[in-house]
């Protein structure tokens, strides 16, 4: 038998791309870990906290936990855990100029934030390199929060892109970090008159006379109250077209300030300008109670966003993005009943505050039975980062070779079709709202293969490199995978150990004897045992290094490109 030829075909990842697991789900829309059928509901988990258990929160709500991450919250149980992913963070250091020497304003080290832009000095491919290697960075070094997973879902939900003006990006990024998990209502506010928004949605050309209707229409289909069944024309279940034209109105003159401004005193920032605002009543239709909005100026698009926010779709439709963003996609009947309906009284009971529902739905004994049964297909940045975190790669500590590291990781996930700051649409990235294929539009030829390369660097003696080629590269360390476990030297033991780790289940016998196989390569056990043991003793005999690690990098290669690894 070829083991090599065993694996490979794993590569195809046929099984996964057909169904991901789906089938048990829509057989049975959960199951108890003692295989009882029963309904899904936000009634509390009250089995076991386990490795299964603890594993399955922190790969949902992080980005790859490790193994230590999973023991500790094997140690501290269930509520201790998910009170450590909401503990309080500060907002991370803006980004830096790692590398760009022709900006007398911001040295090599500094960061660009506040700094203005030079007559005639073309920056903006600079700071767009360091933007996107810092929100990598963020990622890489989240540690056991929600944050980072709750930023990239209002990314997500947002669609904000290709924003040229990077210290705008910066304002958006740190705003959706700041409310993560705060108060929905209040970010709708916020994002409605920031800069970016402003820019990205026509907001800023949105006057008296003249109204631009594009921030309206995605206020109102995409990120409030969706877009409900057609109930005739220009008429939805949610919201109607007079509501867009009125809305549109009720939103206008607002501007943003310091766009690629030369001024040091003009940082980026927003204003009302009164002559560019209608000042007539604003009647909206039927859906919202023909509401009428009197002027009010600079605060009428707040008395929008509370019109829009007492209307039960809003929370309903943002407890379905969560639902599918945490959970599955699949929102069947009984889910909507029993799961998306508690969710939404809940936000509203608590005026729009995503803390307690996220834990009450962490708390589920549904969320823990859909891990036996509705697996997600990893994105590419969970791949990516799932990858490095699990198996302990270390980031750079120097800056300049940490943001080479995080700027290349940045255009892999891109080449996955995953590029951050810069979503295919205003809708978000295809995989959270495109029925019924959601999580495979991650997988086809294409991103499999830039999947496959990436395996392939990352378990080879040579690591990753950053394409700058100046000295920054990651990479596996065998003498750090080893020791992870007491029983390293075990070849069974050690398979097994990794496959908990790796994988959601673990795989069946004869996969586990193949994956042993392609460790040992035809050497027997005890020679394994010895040598490995040899290596851990003496980890700077080059020729044991070369012999065990060789050996170990072919079984994580082999793994990493197992399905199993693709699922989350």
């Amino acid at each position: 038998m070829n083991r090599r030829k065993v694996i490979a075909s794993a590569l195809l990842l046929t099984s996964l791309i057909k169904n991901e697991g789906c089938q048990k789900y829509d057989k049975a829309t959960t199951s108890s870990t003692a295989g009882m059928q029963v309904p899904p509901s936000l009634e509390p988990y009250s089995g076991e906290w386990t490795h299964d258990t603890a594993a399955h929160l922190l790969r949902r709500a992080t980005f790859g936990p490790t193994r230590l991450q999973i023991s500790d919250s094997v140690e501290k149980g269930m509520q201790a855990t998910i009170e450590q992913l909401f503990q309080p963070l500060p907002l991370p250091p803006p980004p830096l100029n790692y590398f760009f020497t022709q900006d007398p304003n911001v040295p090599v080290g500094a960061t660009w934030v506040n700094a203005p832009y030079l007559q005639d000095v073309f920056f903006e491919q600079y700071r767009k390199k360091s933007i996107r290697a810092w929100y990598m960075s963020q990622i890489w070094a989240e540690g056991v929060s929600v944050r980072q997973q709750l930023t990239l879902f209002w990314h997500n939900h947002f669609g904000i892109s290709d924003i040229i003006e990077h210290k705008q990006e910066y304002i958006h990024l740190n705003l959706l970090q700041t409310y993560a998990w705060g108060n929905f209502k209040e970010l709708v506010k916020k994002v409605t008159i920031d800069p970016a928004m402003l820019r990205f949605l026509n907001g800023r050309d949105n006057v008296a006379g003249a109204p631009n209707e594009n921030y309206a229409r995605e206020l109102l289909e995409l990120f409030t109250v969706g877009k409900g069944a057609l109930a005739g024309p220009g008429d939805y279940t949610t919201f109607t077209e007079q509501d867009v034209a009125e809305i549109a109105r009720a939103l206008t003159g607002w501007r943003d300030t310091g766009y690629y401004t030369l001024n040091a005193n003009e940082p980026i920032s927003v204003k009302f300008e009164e002559q560019a605002h209608d000042k007539g009543i604003k009647q909206l239709s039927e859906r919202f109670n023909k509401e009428l909005i009197h002027n009010s100026e600079n605060l009428e698009y707040e008395k929008v966003i509370d019109v829009i926010f007492e209307q039960p779709a809003t929370a309903l439709h943002i407890c379905r993005k969560l639902y599918r963003w945490f959970v599955h996609y699949r929102l069947n009947e009984t889910v909507e009943q029993k799961v998306i309906a508690p969710m939404a009284a809940m936000l509203r009971e608590n005026n729009y505050e995503i803390r307690p529902v996220l834990e009450a739905l962490f708390r589920s004994s549904h969320f823990y039975q859909i891990a036996a049964t509705g697996p997600k297909i990893k994105s590419p940045v969970e791949f990516l980062m799932g990858a490095l975190k699990q198996l302990e790669i270390s980031m750079p500590e120097e800056v300049v070779e940490r943001y080479q590291i995080c700027h290349y990781l940045f255009e892999t996930a891109a080449n996955m079709q995953m590029e951050l700051l810069k979503p295919p649409g205003v809708a978000g990235w295809k995989a959270y709202y495109q029925a019924p294929q959601y999580y495979r539009c991650w997988i086809n030829a294409a991103t499999l293969q830039y999947r496959k390369q990436f395996i392939a660097m990352l378990t080879s003696g040579l690591g990753i490199a950053a394409p700058e080629n100046q000295g920054a590269v990651v990479a596996v360390s065998p003498i750090k995978i080893l020791k992870m476990f007491a029983n390293s030297h075990n070849a069974g033991a050690l398979v097994n150990n990794l496959s908990d780790l790796l994988f959601l289940h673990p795989p069946a016998t004869k996969l586990q004897l193949q994956l042993k196989a392609l460790l040992l390569d035809g050497l027997p056990d005890e020679e394994w045992s010895k040598n490995c043991l040899a290596f851990l003793e003496n980890p700077e005999n080059k020729m044991l290094a070369n012999a065990t690690g060789k050996r170990l990098r072919r079984l994580l290669s082999g793994m990493l490109n197992m399905p199993e690894f693709h699922l989350i």
